[in-house]
């Protein structure tokens, strides 16, 4: 069986950048049409990612997601080594910084 050591997670595809190079902006992002805190905590304990190393948390703008938060704790409740990517646009400095220092009161590291 093959081992899922790294995975990427789209956490939501809301972003109100207007990059010239993406047009997420323009999507109508309904947080209920992506799947519930149930359904991912369903994924990410499932035992097909038992080897779990790492995940990139990207999206739009991934920070912005009111599940940002709740998913990493459930990363870390079932894969507490797990290095955790996530980009940022810089647009947010304020909530970048708040959850920066939730986060690192969790003594995890986010690359």
């Amino acid at each position: 069986m093959t081992k899922i050591e790294d995975i990427i997670w789209t956490i939501s595809e809301k972003c109100e950048g207007r990059c010239k190079h993406c047009e997420l902006w323009k999507k109508k992002i309904d947080y209920n049409d992506e799947l519930s805190l149930d359904m991912i905590e369903n994924v990410i304990s499932n035992n097909m990612l038992k080897d779990l190393i790492q995940v990139h948390i990207t999206g739009g703008e991934p920070f912005i997601s009111p599940k940002y938060v709740p998913l990493i704790e459930i990363l870390l409740k079932y894969h507490p080594m797990v290095r955790i990517h996530s980009p940022i646009s810089g647009m947010y400095p304020e909530l970048h910084y708040s959850i920066s220092k939730y986060i690192s009161k969790k003594l995890i590291i986010i690359y």
